[in-house]
């Protein structure tokens, strides 16, 4: 039996989205994990064996030295040299997992988790399929199809490892805080991995540091991430700032070490504090008022969110409040396009729809919130059918929060900050917003247009570029993500009606959306 079966049975839609999302570390950071003698990380590495425990407070960096880790060469490499220096000659499979906060349920889970990393395992060693492959057929035969469950999925885990003993394992596993469940549950799943398979095994984990992971994880060796990036605070801010400190010397590195007294490690606080100095300071306030202006930023991630959502501007709180709505609603990640889209059909705000329009406003609007990032294409899931829908060219990136911890802010704060009452006093939240988007989209995909002369149109704008030897136009851009957004749409809409009735509890509320669109 071929592992290709194996393989595409794994996958899940948006498997690698959270990885991919991640913001890379600032240049020259975090080589302090393999040099500061405290941390030992160098050293539990060499022994091979045991959980390496990364933890941290929100917004101290945890995801983005996992991702670091993940993307370096370095770990493969040192654990190659050691298996040649002690001759015992392993292959080396380093294989990484990000608990997603935003993604599906399966990327939340503990089978999503399993499911990751026997997928990077087969596929960087194929013939590692062989120790599964009698408990796969079994499982089909069983089932009469491929149904995983925990259960199996731990079984032909623990199988791999256990039956490939010349074969070294490095799992890293970050944000085990995010995981759907209790937290005791999964720290002890990751014990009990770690105590079956001691030999070839070591896993590198991440979380915040609570009491269950705190007293079942049994780490080898751990490090709390706030009390290590405090020179990687000084590099980022002294870059930040650098034009000011070439300028004005000592009176701006003050400010630096200010803020890094104000952090307490946490590297969130310290982008955003930062970039609120630094548009003061380009503003002309003198050192004096942005030390004040420091002193009076919040210490809690929770209340200096706050403070950006109350210093908006009045005039644009609304379209702030509907795009950071639909932002922590949406199911799929959007293109800063397809949020335009979105906004305009929830709401009727806008009338032109360009790229340069939708990320200015965004950054103008949102106060930092919401940023912009480069991806591949997160729609490898879709059905053949929708997926011809989309543009053979790169991807053009998507809108995400700032960091997990603004996600959770408005989750929890969103009847105070995200939510408008109608003039019949019901609540309309982002899952209705969406709705509505999705609503208005239809109607009008089947009203004034449809997909057919969407792909007509961009057809005629690539037809003109090809003449031309011109890049991508606007035009194209502009038919691409109007497709897109109907693909969105027709792919999830069934999706946000069911979490509009869930979340409002008004199944009329959403019967009446309905009927006023017929």
């Amino acid at each position: 039996m071929k592992s290709a079966e194996f393989l595409q049975s794994l996958e899940f839609h948006g498997m690698a989205n959270r990885q991919d999302l991640i913001e890379t570390s600032y240049p020259d950071t975090l080589h302090w994990i393999w040099t500061r003698p405290h941390i030992r990380f160098k050293e539990w590495l060499q022994s091979g064996t045991g959980i390496f425990w990364i933890a941290g407070k929100a917004g101290s960096g945890k995801s983005t030295i996992m991702k670091h880790l993940a993307d370096t060469p370095s770990i493969s490499l040192r654990l190659q040299n050691q298996e040649a220096i002690t001759g015992k000659g392993r292959g080396v499979v380093v294989a990484a997992c990000f608990f997603d906060y935003k993604g599906s349920r399966m990327a939340k889970s503990a089978e999503g988790m399993l499911r990751t990393l026997l997928y990077h395992v087969v596929s960087l060693r194929s013939n590692l399929f062989h120790a599964v492959e009698d408990e796969f057929r079994r499982m089909k035969q069983q089932h009469g199809g491929i149904i995983w469950n925990l259960r199996i999925l731990e079984t032909c885990f623990l199988a791999i490892i256990q039956h490939s003993p010349q074969t070294r394992f490095f799992f890293l596993v970050d944000a085990l805080d995010e995981y759907e469940g209790e937290d005791a549950v999964v720290a002890e799943l990751f014990t009990s991995i770690s105590e079956a398979c001691t030999k070839n095994l070591q896993l590198c984990v991440s979380s915040r540091p609570h009491i269950d992971f705190r007293e079942q994880l049994n780490p080898s060796e751990m490090l709390l991430m706030e009390n290590e990036t405090g020179g990687d605070i000084r590099k980022y801010t002294s870059g930040i700032f650098e034009k000011f400190i070439q300028r004005h010397g000592d009176t701006y590195r003050t400010l630096v070490n200010q803020i890094i007294v104000h952090a307490q490690g946490l590297f969130i606080w310290v982008k955003l504090a930062s970039r609120e100095l630094l548009r003061a300071a380009k503003r002309g306030e003198d050192i004096e008022s942005l030390l004040k202006r420091l002193q009076g930023m919040p210490q809690e991630l929770d209340d200096i969110y706050q403070r950006i959502l109350d210093q908006l501007d009045p005039e644009d709180r609304n379209e702030a409040r509907t795009m950071l709505a639909i932002t922590i609603s949406t199911p799929e990640y959007l293109t800063p396009l397809q949020l335009r889209y979105a906004v305009h059909f929830a709401t009727g705000k806008y009338t032109d729809f360009n790229t340069y329009l939708a990320e200015t406003r965004i950054l103008a609007v949102c106060g930092g919130l919401l940023e912009f990032e480069e991806t591949d294409s997160p729609y490898e899931g879709l059905e053949p059918t929708l997926q011809d829908m989309y543009s053979t060219k790169a991807y053009p990136g998507i809108v995400r929060l700032a960091h997990h911890t603004v996600f959770q802010f408005l989750s929890k704060s969103a009847p105070e900050t995200l939510e408008a009452t109608e003039t019949d006093g019901k609540l309309i939240t982002g899952n209705v917003l969406l709705l509505n988007a999705c609503i208005n989209a239809l109607v009008d995909l089947v009203e004034q247009t449809s997909i057919e002369t969407l792909h007509e149109e961009r057809g005629r704008a690539s037809s003109t570029l090809v003449e031309r030897d011109w890049p991508e136009s606007n035009l194209e851009i502009e038919a691409n993500a109007r497709l897109r957004f109907y693909v969105f749409v027709l792919q999830w809409w069934i999706t946000c009606a069911q979490n509009a009735e869930w979340e409002t509890n008004q199944v009329q509320l959403v019967i009446n959306l309905l009927e006023t669109k017929k």
